[in-house]
Order: C-alpha cells, then sequence, then structure tokens
C-alpha cells in the first residue's frame, strides 16, 4: 500500500513534530552528520547527544512501514535511499 500525496505530506508533518517534541532551540544549532558502515553504531552514538533533533533514515523507514501497512520484511533499500 503506497501513501497518497496528502498520507504522504502528514507522515512528514508528524514526523517534524515527533523529532522536534521537547527540544529547546538555541541560538547557534549545530549540525552533526554521521557516516558509516550499515551497524557500525551512528545512531547508538546519535541518541546520546543532548537536545537533538535526530532524523535517522532506518527510523523514519520504520514509522513509514508502520503507516503505510507495508509488511517490512519486504522492504529491500533501493539506490534512491
Amino acid at each position: 500500500m503506497k501513501l497518497s500525496i496528502r498520507e504522504q505530506k502528514q507522515f512528514i508533518e508528524d514526523y517534524k513534530r515527533k523529532v522536534v517534541c521537547g527540544k529547546t532551540s538555541v541560538e547557534q544549532p549545530e549540525f552533526v552528520y554521521f557516516i558509516g558502515a550499515k551497524g557500525s553504531g551512528k545512531t547508538t552514538l546519535a541518541r546520546k547527544l543532548e537536545n537533538t533533533v535526530l532524523i535517522s533514515a532506518d527510523d523514519v523507514i520504520a514509522d513509514y512501514i508502520k503507516v503505510s501497512g507495508e509488511d517490512g520484511r519486504n522492504f529491500v533499500y533501493g539506490q534512491e535511499e
């Protein structure tokens, strides 16, 4: 089941609210980008940072699968991801 354009927009708005909930704005925010091999601990390390808005591709995909009703076992990363 694919999400309609309206459902996609709602998913994005809901996800934005989810990642900023409880965060405090700062005057000089920093952007940190973790790169590394799959399973190397990037997300685990990022979750330890305080007052951080974490956008993990794995988390976004997991939430999308829940909302769309897709079977996560059949989800395969394509080049676009």
